[in-house]
């Protein structure tokens, strides 16, 4: 969502003279960063809210090369693996068993288009029906 910041300016001139401006600003998020929100928790019940995980990336003209999204059980078993940007977690394995509620460990992993270097996200997420 775009914020709108009005600015009013008052300029004095000697001759007692008063001129008022008022400039509408839109801050824009600077261009060439990359910033990755990854959820805590979700609640794959089939209620419509939170039903999946998935990482949000706000690429502002920063290129995401060789992204992998994995996540793991408790015992380090993989639950989850994706390399598809769009993809979604829901909760259960790729042979479609059902995960329990509980905590589980992720790694993101990408490559930054515009450092070309590869930085890698850790953290747990919390599934909870």
């Amino acid at each position: 969502m775009k914020k709108l910041i009005a600015i009013s300016i008052l300029v004095f001139f000697v001759s007692t003279c008063i001129k008022a401006t008022t400039y509408t600003y839109t801050p824009t998020p600077h261009h060439d960063t990359l910033s990755i929100k990854v959820p805590n928790v979700f609640s794959p019940n089939g209620d419509g809210v939170n039903d999946f995980w998935s990482i949000v990336i706000y690429d502002y003209g920063v290129a995401i090369l060789d992204l992998q999204t994995t996540v793991y059980d408790r015992w380090g078993v993989e639950v989850f693996q994706s390399t598809n940007i769009n993809q979604v977690w829901l909760g259960h394995t790729a042979t479609g068993k059902i995960c329990s509620n509980g905590s589980y460990f992720y790694v993101i992993t990408y490559t930054n288009g515009l450092t070309h270097n590869q930085e890698q996200l850790k953290g747990f997420v919390e599934l909870v029906r």
